[in-house]
């Protein structure tokens, strides 16, 4: 008995993956046909199948981009006038994606109709896409120093075009959040600093390189600073005051 439901399922997969396969010949026999196959009766194409075409389309293209980036894009329709149709095209319609035009959430491409009768028309979809990210496990508070059990990588709905998201454990950790991080939102680089090395009043060793001779003596930081960043620094045995260079936590080396 155990073997029957075996079977059963295995021919049930079998029959799934040929159906996915179908579908995936008839989709890519579709994009290249001339939109007059696609035609009703009087030689018109409905708005709607337009915009399928258009959606067919960059999802496919979608598909290579998100192997190389390592994201998850879907597309969907978005509102158009029903009552919209064209004429029937017997060369293969022209799909190119307004990518100057792109916001967060929405697309436009652009169809076109290259016949003695052209035709074009700006279709909009609504997009959406997912990466693996690295993300905050619990709530991270400002100017808060972030360790590697504060973060994970998970996959995450990403919002607008222009953020930059962390990919990677080994580039957040260590650095310092310039705002709140609330728990579960994903690490945006623009958000992060390096952390302060030097606070100003802080006891500092100054090092001082010349010649192949190194030495160090004590000052005093007059100014915070990150990592290579310049401050100030006062010697505490000459009194002077020099510019020098933050190379390491408590940490200056002395410009000559």
């Amino acid at each position: 008995m155990i073997r029957t439901v075996i079977d059963q399922a295995q021919r049930s997969v079998f029959a799934a993956m040929q159906a996915v396969a179908a579908i995936t010949v008839v989709t890519v026999a579709l994009l290249s046909l001339p939109s007059s196959a696609l035609a009703t009766a009087d030689d018109k194409l409905s708005v709607q199948q337009v915009q399928t075409l258009a959606l067919e389309y960059m999802q496919q293209q979608a598909a290579a981009l998100d192997l190389q980036n390592a994201t998850r894009t879907q597309y969907s329709a978005a509102g158009m006038d029903p009552r919209l149709s064209f004429s029937a095209c017997e060369s293969p319609l022209r799909f190119e994606p307004q990518t100057a035009n792109a916001r967060s959430g929405r697309t436009l491409v652009k169809v076109r109709c290259e016949d003695t009768k052209p035709w074009a028309i700006y279709v909009p979809l609504k997009r959406e896409q997912w990466r693996q990210v690295v993300t905050a496990k619990r709530s991270i508070g400002r100017n808060t120093v972030i360790e590697p059990a504060d973060i994970e990588i998970r996959e995450q709905k990403l919002q607008g075009i222009a953020a930059e998201y962390a990919v990677a454990i080994d580039t957040v950790a260590g650095l310092q959040s310039n705002r709140p991080i609330a728990a579960g939102s994903a690490i945006n680089t623009r958000h992060l600093l390096q952390p302060k090395w030097v606070r100003r009043g802080d006891e500092v060793v100054i090092v001082a390189n010349s010649m192949g001779v190194s030495a160090k003596m004590p000052g005093t930081a007059m100014g915070d600073g990150r990592k290579n960043q310049q401050i100030q620094v006062r010697n505490t045995r000459s009194k002077r005051v020099i510019k020098a260079r933050v190379i390491a936590p408590g940490t200056v080396e002395a410009l000559m």
